[in-house]
């Protein structure tokens, strides 16, 4: 391991290790240039809790910030049966010669992560590169994060298999895998290498993954103007996964449960192959946002999750563009998911949370609708502009949401947008509330004295069962109203609107607020503002679009009380 001090250091090295046969007589410390003394060591210090292995320094050694240092360790580690224990074996599954087989691989998201298979420093913000090589029975094939230099074949029946070292990336994105596989593989428009794998004889049922993983990798790479970063991308399908996830994006190497990647056309429904789909193209977005442009930690994890949850309907859409009318559905289904997750003070939660439990699913569902929104308010264009500013700017390296807002930001103001105060458009003041306290808005439409007034409040209406705020529970909501003479936005702001549009004379005509799901919020219409919408929605449904009509039910349904 080599690394660099960022301040001088002159008690301690602490690193991350699980559950390893480590002494301290197999330990060295030299500066990497080799000028100096090689350090040995006789104790070291191992936190089983928080599995950290603290290695003090010698007497009168200070770690110069600057200076590389080599650290290495002989140590043994375990392989476990269990898919949640990071190293692991798949097993108790069938070949195609009706043998019982193995599958040896690593998931390192979650669970023991990757200080299980080796000491480092084991958090998202800590990025290195990595050289692995692997050695395995000889009649199986190895794969990882790179595609292999070769292997040599040794006479005890083993083999051992060179990776070349890969691009600067988290510990946790770090895969292998060894076993009897074989795959399919095309070349992508962009030129990429795309092979799917599975045990042999099953490879034959991957072909939807594979085009899935190839299509998603040349719209993405089209649409952020920056193309796949590595030589390859492998899609392993697995008999066993662990059950925190049924797919993990790994840099250059996915790895999915089998019945979420492979269908036999005999026998597979439409809900295996949309399965298929929108995992495969999930986890080939996290190969730009989460493994190009990683997390600084994991309370930012929408900024991973959201681009990955909003982008995979994109992605299927290029793929496979006969079904594209039916994927507009998945953009209410994801914002029905979070407005279900975030209706209730027992799962509710800011998109980044300052407590535990980050990846339920506010992230996820709700994150992907308020890029959603970002985009309607925006415009697609100017998202579009900003997000390749994103990747160019922080490529191979770590972010929190200020750094996409700062780049939406910037391009916001490239295209001279205006907040609601008509002022340059700050992304941050935008987006603050969305993402750092709970729940969402509801916006109440009213009419006294034929005059309609708007206000806001939140869905969850006694706040103090949720997180304290900032933002007093009040969000800065982009509006798109339609009406029977076409459609307008306006900013909703304060608890009345502040704005001369929020106030205006009822004159029986309808107008619906949030359409075309614009925006993560409900609104409730009272009796005298319904009667139109309804009257309108039963002589002529269609003036209304799809997630129109869609949102009207749901929020109809929910609110009815």
């Amino acid at each position: 391991m080599i690394f660099a001090a960022t301040q001088p250091v002159s008690d301690y090295i602490t690193i991350n290790a699980h559950r390893m046969v480590i002494d301290a007589s197999d330990i060295t410390l030299q500066r990497t240039d080799e000028q100096g003394p090689v350090y040995n060591f006789t104790t070291i210090e191992k936190d089983f809790e928080l599995a950290f292995l603290r290695i003090p320094l010698p007497d009168g050694l200070t770690l110069s910030p600057g200076v590389n240092w080599t650290l290495s360790i002989t140590y043994t580690g375990f392989i476990f049966g269990q898919p949640s224990k990071g190293v692991y074996t798949n097993t108790n599954f069938f070949e195609f010669n009706g043998k019982m087989a193995w599958i040896f691989s690593t998931y390192f998201e979650s669970g023991p992560s990757a200080r299980s298979l080796l000491p480092c420093f084991d958090q998202p913000n800590y990025k290195a590169t990595w050289q692995l090589t692997l050695h395995h029975p000889a009649d199986m094939i190895a794969l990882g994060n790179m595609p292999d230099e070769g292997f040599t074949v040794q006479e005890d029946g083993w083999a051992t298999t060179y990776f070349p070292q890969t691009p600067l990336m988290s510990s946790y994105l770090l895969a292998m895998a060894a076993g009897h596989f074989a795959s399919l593989q095309t070349v992508s428009e962009t030129g990429v290498l795309v092979r799917a794998w599975a045990w042999t004889g099953m490879e034959r049922y991957a072909e939807v993954a594979l085009k899935t993983a190839a299509g998603t990798v040349d719209f993405l790479s089209t649409q952020f103007d920056f193309p796949y970063m590595l030589p390859k991308l492998d899609v392993l399908a697995l008999p066993q996964y662990t059950t925190i996830s049924g797919a993990e994006e790994h840099w250059g190497f996915i790895h999915i449960l089998y019945r979420y990647m492979l269908a036999d056309e005999e026998y597979a429904t439409s809900v295996d192959y949309a399965n298929i789909v929108s995992i495969t193209a999930h986890e080939t977005v996290h190969q730009w946002f989460g493994n190009l442009v990683t997390i600084e930690f994991w309370p930012q994890i929408f900024l991973n999750e959201a681009f990955a949850n909003y982008w995979e309907t994109d992605g299927a859409n290029h793929t496979f563009p006969e079904q594209a009318p039916n994927n507009k559905l998945e953009r209410f289904s994801k914002a029905y998911s979070g407005f279900t997750t975030d209706s209730s003070p027992s799962t509710s939660k800011p998109v980044v949370p300052d407590q535990p439990r980050y990846f339920t699913g506010i992230p996820y569902n709700k994150g992907a609708t308020l890029l959603y929104m970002m985009n309607q308010a925006l415009g697609a264009s100017v998202l579009q502009q900003g997000l390749q500013a994103y990747l160019k700017k922080y490529q191979y390296g770590n972010v929190v949401a200020s750094d996409l807002f700062g780049s939406l930001t910037e391009a916001a103001r490239a295209n001279n947008l205006m907040d609601w105060n008509n002022m340059p458009l700050n992304v941050s003041e935008l987006m603050g509330a969305w993402i750092y306290q709970a729940t969402y808005p509801v916006v109440k439409v009213v009419v006294q004295e034929q005059q309609v007034t708007y206000s806001q409040e939140p869905y969850i209406l006694n706040t103090a069962t949720l997180q304290p705020t900032d933002y007093g529970y009040l969000w800065n909501i982009p509006v798109h109203s339609q009406t029977p003479e076409g459609m307008q936005f306006h900013y909703f702001t304060g608890k009345d609107g502040s704005n001369d549009f929020w106030k205006r004379q009822f004159n029986n005509k309808w107008q619906v607020d949030n359409a075309a799901l614009g925006g993560f919020f409900r609104v409730w219409y009272d009796d005298t503002t319904w009667l139109p919408i309804y009257n309108q929605l039963l002589t002529d449904p269609f003036v209304f679009n799809v997630l129109t009509r869609a949102q009207l039910v749901s929020d109809t349904i929910s609110l009815r009380q």
